[in-house]
């Protein structure tokens, strides 16, 4: 009996179909072990009963087709403005993408700024700065024409909002 206690964690493991550390021990134990073997059976039986009470029926096309129209039916009753509540707010695509590159461009600056990017003072690390200072500058111009185009975008929004 000292010997299943040892055996415990793989009787669980080899039931759930788990890697067990020593398989082969296992399998030799199991061969010669009456109590493990039954105790097994029991449990892949319960759980094998586990696994088939859980099983939820699949609908007929029937029920299915009762269950959609009922709730296009509760979806019809409410308000208008509850059924667009997942996306209140339209953005247009031009604004989407605008975000997106100022996003882009924050991060490409925010890589120029990195603490790891500090390198000593030698003529290439200065000569590095200097270009790397020249993106920073086209990449803050970059963000003011993304400023522009999104004030363009909030302006054409409202004007077709009026329309």
């Amino acid at each position: 009996m000292k010997e299943c206690s040892r055996f415990k964690e793989h009787l669980l493991l080899d039931v759930h179909q788990e890697q067990l550390p020593e398989h082969d021990k296992w399998l030799e134990h199991l061969a010669t072990c009456s109590e493990c073997r039954q105790e097994r059976e029991k449990l892949e039986a319960m759980l094998l009963k586990v696994e088939q009470a859980w099983r939820v029926p699949q609908p007929t096309s029937f029920e299915s087709a009762r269950l959609k129209k009922s709730i296009l039916q509760e979806l019809e009753k409410r308000p208008s403005s509850m059924r667009n509540w997942a996306w209140p707010v339209r953005l247009p695509v031009p604004a989407l993408a605008g975000a997106v590159m100022i996003m882009v461009a924050g991060w490409l600056g925010w890589q120029h700024f990195a603490p790891h990017r500090m390198e000593s003072n030698n003529p290439e690390s200065e000569e590095r700065l200097l270009v790397q200072e020249k993106d920073l500058l086209e990449d803050m111009e970059l963000l003011e024409d993304m400023d522009v185009i999104q004030r363009l975008v909030q302006i054409l929004d409202k004007k077709e909002a009026v329309l």
